[in-house]
């Protein structure tokens, strides 16, 4: 597994990420769970080691030990309670959702969370803006297969 990502991997990936925010600009607006899950899945295809990350208000910081007792319980009940706002991915020291790759976040981040309990978080579709149709995840999902090799 790779732990980073090297710089024509970080170019390449900056322009699936602005060609995908393009033509689909509302992905922030409740897709972000749904397209970190699905550009982790494709990185780790391709060999990366993946973490999925919550982002809480940077003024929030009394909620980081609340969503991390959350996270190591598995309870989506308690970390739905916290003032979560993001969910993006970190490859190495980079974070990533569609907006672009960062060295560091103004967010606070949580401890990783699992494939799993993103999953069952996401299957809770009420809890997530629907301003963002999932629906488009599959054509999303076909542009991150063609354009990540």
């Amino acid at each position: 597994m790779r732990r980073n990502l090297d710089i024509g991997m970080r170019i390449k990936l900056s322009e699936v990420l602005c060609d995908i925010k393009l033509r689909h600009p509302l992905i922030n607006a409740g897709g972000c769970g749904v397209f970190a899950l699905s550009l982790g899945n494709r990185l780790n295809e391709l060999g990366y080691k993946v973490e999925y990350r919550v982002m809480l208000s940077e003024y929030h910081k009394n909620d980081l030990e609340r969503a991390n007792i959350a996270i190591s319980n598995n309870s989506i009940r308690d970390i739905t309670q916290t003032n979560w706002r993001h969910i993006m991915i970190k490859v190495g020291k980079h974070y990533i959702d569609v907006s672009g790759i960062y060295d560091e976040v103004k967010f606070i981040v949580t401890d990783k969370i699992s494939e799993e309990f993103l999953r069952e978080w996401l299957s809770i579709k009420f809890i997530w803006n629907s301003m963002f149709d999932r629906k488009q995840m599959k054509g999303i999902n076909m542009r991150l297969n063609n354009l990540l090799k």
